[in-house]
């Protein structure tokens, strides 16, 4: 799920719009929550924005048009996709949206879910994320492409 507006060569646009096929509804829902984060930024929005101090381990590597982004808990993010995730807002609807497309998942499970189902092919090539439910339990997910 890469928007033709976020792509850098908007001349190859036709070649890249269609990247995974989802039924409108969702895909509606993912840009009710999201608008138009990368799935990159989505995950990063999730660990800084959403669940901040509940993720004890958070390192992920993407790959997208020739460009690498990384992150690594703890660690400052480039400007452009620090002011991305912060300029999302979080409407009324939020919760209800992450739900429908999310269920009741936790944090990790969702990551994966963007990972996973959300993404295309070969555009996270490492991720791994581990958080700390407030009962102690830890929760993690490992991706390696």
């Amino acid at each position: 799920m890469i928007t033709i507006s976020r792509l850098s060569n908007k001349n190859k646009a036709e070649d890249k719009a269609i990247i995974k096929i989802v039924e409108h509804y969702r895909h509606e829902a993912w840009h009710a929550l999201f608008n138009n984060l990368t799935p990159y930024e989505v995950c990063l929005f999730i660990i800084l924005r959403l669940a901040p101090h509940q993720f004890i381990k958070g390192k992920i590597r993407a790959v997208w048009e020739n460009n690498s982004y990384y992150f690594r808990l703890g660690k400052k993010i480039d400007e452009k996709t620090k002011r991305n995730i912060e300029s999302l807002k979080i409407n009324k609807n939020f919760k209800r949206y992450l739900k429908f497309l999310f269920s009741d998942r936790d944090w990790c499970n969702i990551i994966a879910t963007i990972v996973e189902e959300w993404s295309p092919n070969n555009y996270f090539q490492y991720v791994e994320v581990k958080i700390k439910k407030p009962d102690k339990t830890i929760i993690a997910y490992k991706h390696i492409l």
